[in-house]
């Protein structure tokens, strides 16, 4: 994966702001049944078994997160290349 020093002063700047108006705009309820699904597992396994499940759960959530990086890394990248057209087009006139 290449590096984006852009990216990462948005991320920096914006991410933590974005991401809590997300949660609050949670309209579907996605993290209350989440955190509801969580207590059940944990209730009907046992704590071994539930470590296990736990452990799983947090591979596949890096995992997704890794990709979606990677997918948000990419649009930037290409929005700005986009960004340089258009202003090149604009010069030109």
């Amino acid at each position: 994966m290449e590096n984006s020093t852009i990216f990462g002063l948005i991320e920096g700047a914006y991410f933590e702001k974005w991401q809590d108006e997300i949660r609050k705009a949670d309209e579907v309820g996605y993290l209350k049944t989440m955190l509801e699904s969580r207590k059940n597992l944990k209730e009907k396994f046992s704590e071994e078994q539930f470590k296990i499940i736990d452990e799983y759960a947090v591979k596949v959530e890096n995992y997704y997160e890794d990709k979606f990086y990677e997918m948000c890394l990419k649009m930037l990248n290409l929005c700005i290349r986009i960004g340089i057209d258009v202003q090149k087009i604009i010069s030109e006139d």
